[in-house]
């Protein structure tokens, strides 16, 4: 705010998405550990399924990639929103 932006500015063009992609992160982690309770549930019964613990970890892996390339995404559109309005 020292450099004359406004807090509505800073919200729009700082923290962009920011709040989304903290709730995808913490949705993700829900679902992980829903499949997680569903296959120890599953092991308890006999029916267990190795393949699926190999397929969450898979998962586990392909939503970190993916929030870390949304991260660094929106670190790239905040820099170049940070320099337009330095230049300005």
């Amino acid at each position: 705010m020292h450099q004359g932006f406004t807090m509505e500015e800073i919200q729009k063009e700082f923290l962009f998405v920011r709040g989304d992609i903290d709730a995808l992160s913490r949705q993700l982690k829900r679902v992980y550990q829903a499949i997680e309770d569903a296959v120890h549930e599953q092991a308890r019964e006999g029916a267990d399924d190795p393949g699926v613990s190999g397929a969450l970890g898979e998962a586990r892996e392909l939503g970190k990639e993916l929030v870390e390339k949304l991260e660094a995404i929106e670190r790239r559109l905040t820099m170049r929103a940070r320099m337009a309005r330095a230049a300005v």
